[in-house]
């Protein structure tokens, strides 16, 4: 595709500034849970703490395999990073 045509396109495609958005609920209807699946917790019920969980705590949770040198490197990988490990969603 040239370059003409891939400016035609964005030009086709104006942004907005979200004033002439159409409403979901214009879209969408809502759903019965019907489908009878029972489930044995709510995953999204679950006591939050008050306190997140300390970077050891979430580093214990975790299980490493490999050499002692590759535990080391990937706990170590795990603890830069720990802000993205959560128990809860």
């Amino acid at each position: 595709m040239s370059r003409k045509n891939d400016d035609n396109r964005a030009a086709a495609h104006p942004l907005t500034d979200g004033t002439n958005l159409v409403p979901r609920a214009a879209l969408l209807d809502a759903m019965e849970d019907d489908d009878d699946i029972e489930w044995p917790e709510d995953p999204f019920d679950r006591p939050h703490r008050a306190e997140p969980e300390s970077p050891d705590e979430l580093l214990a949770m975790l299980q490493f395999e490999g050499t002692p040198a590759l535990q080391q490197a990937l706990r170590a990988l795990c603890r830069d990073f720990i802000d993205v490990f959560s128990t809860a969603v």
